[in-house]
């Protein structure tokens, strides 16, 4: 697949400061009412820096969604359209700050410059060297030979005393033809080891280009190995190649990425998967500042080991940051709160009574997405007074209500019998 590179593009900068306690975006929420509960919390997901990947498409650049085998996915107008792998693609990648619950191991990432064979010049001087080897060629053989066979074994014929005239005259005659021809197939022979002589200095000189060649380092094909191991099966996982790359004349710091872009095929939860990537097309004598690898299931980017700005998180943490990514991807707008956890727990489920469960509550949803209090109205004027429904409904948390951009409080209905079981 030939791929183009683009420039990296990245995500609009936002504060982000994330301790077991709060985070915060702007907005300042509440800290946990327990921080020895979050700080007993098992770690389930991973905040980590990832790659958004855009192809361009009819001069627009689209999300890629999904890879196969043989294509890139994007959708533009909501309709899948399947990129051929084959032609040449633009990429743009952008940074952004990302929460997977799933974690890919990535080990034995090397990654080195290399040659296209075009390029190759052991390749070139391989070539030369066995032609310029021990030996002659056929041209020179044949021409030796054929002077061997005219000259012939043994002393040549002489006219005797008793030779007739006539006899004597086609003797000396016969000879002189012989050596005319032998004359000639020398002369023949003189000039194939002229063009020998003159084919070797040509070879010497091929082969001193070589030497040179090689010393210029002229790379203009990148080989990249590792292995991936999962803790979850992947239906169809895929993976990117970033490198920052520099070419042979530019200053330092003139970088620009570069990216590939390919399936994995399924992966089974323990299973490790070697992959291996031979890729040209770079610029030739480019310098490899760095590579990294991202690992993608369906469109999702999932956390490896080797993701930079890795921070485990708790469920809670988790949820915290997604909404503070929800108000900072909002900004001025003006958007009434919605559920962030959109289940309810079978032993949630179980302690609840199906009048409980079907009764339509209100909810008061604080600036940052907790539940406050409950009620039975709309107004908000009658508490809820039903202890175990309360306790259930404050186990959810919304995306608060935006006004202008800024957080709000806002009453929320809610029915625990339309949410889904995990």
């Amino acid at each position: 697949m030939n791929i183009s590179h683009h420039p990296v593009h990245r995500a609009a900068p936002f504060a982000i400061c994330l301790t077991l306690a709060s985070l915060s975006l702007g907005t300042t929420f509440a800290a946990n009412p327990d921080p020895a509960a979050a700080t007993a919390a098992p770690k389930t997901h991973v905040l980590f820096m990832g790659a958004d990947i855009a192809l361009e498409k009819d001069k627009v650049f689209h999300p890629v969604e999904d890879v196969t085998a043989t294509s890139l996915v994007i959708k533009p107008g909501g309709k899948p359209v399947n990129v051929p792998q084959a032609q040449s693609i633009n990429f743009r990648i952008s940074e952004t700050l990302k929460i997977a619950a799933t974690s890919v191991g990535v080990d034995d990432l090397k990654a080195e410059r290399a040659y296209t064979p075009g390029a190759d010049p052991f390749r070139k001087f391989a070539s030369v060297a066995s032609m310029a080897g021990p030996g002659q060629s056929p041209e020179m053989d044949r021409a030796q030979g054929a002077l061997m066979m005219a000259s012939g074994p043994g002393m040549r014929v002489v006219p005797l005393p008793t030779d007739t005239p006539e006899q004597a005259a086609g003797i000396v005659a016969n000879g002189v033809q012989r050596d005319a021809q032998i004359g000639s197939l020398q002369s023949d022979l003189d000039q194939v080891q002229a063009q020998e002589s003159d084919r070797a200095i040509d070879m010497t000189g091929q082969l001193s280009q070589m030497g040179v060649e090689e010393t210029r380092k002229l790379f203009d094909a990148i080989r990249l190995s590792f292995n991936v191991t999962s803790e979850k099966n992947l239906a169809q996982p895929y993976y990117a190649v970033i490198a920052q790359i520099r070419e042979r004349d530019s200053k330092p710091g003139q970088v620009r990425k570069w990216a590939y872009v390919k399936s994995l095929g399924p992966i089974s939860a323990g299973q490790t998967k070697k992959v291996n990537v031979y890729q040209g097309g770079l610029p030739p004598g480019y310098i490899l500042e760095s590579y990294e690898v991202h690992l993608y299931n369906h469109g999702e980017e999932l956390a490896t080991n080797l993701s930079r700005k890795r921070v485990p998180l708790t469920d809670e943490e988790a949820l915290e940051f997604r909404i503070i990514e929800y108000v900072g991807a909002h900004q001025g707008r003006t958007l009434p709160a919605s559920l962030a956890t959109t289940t309810l727990t079978s032993d949630g489920r179980a302690s609840l009574t199906p009048a409980q469960l079907g009764q339509t509550c209100y909810v008061r949803v604080a600036k940052d997405g907790r539940v406050a209090a409950a009620f039975r109205d709309a107004a908000g004027q009658q508490p809820l007074q039903d202890p175990a429904l309360e306790a259930a409904l404050k186990t959810f948390r919304f995306k608060p209500a935006l006004q202008a951009g800024k957080s709000v409080e806002s009453i929320v209905p809610i029915n625990l019998a339309q949410l889904a079981t995990p």
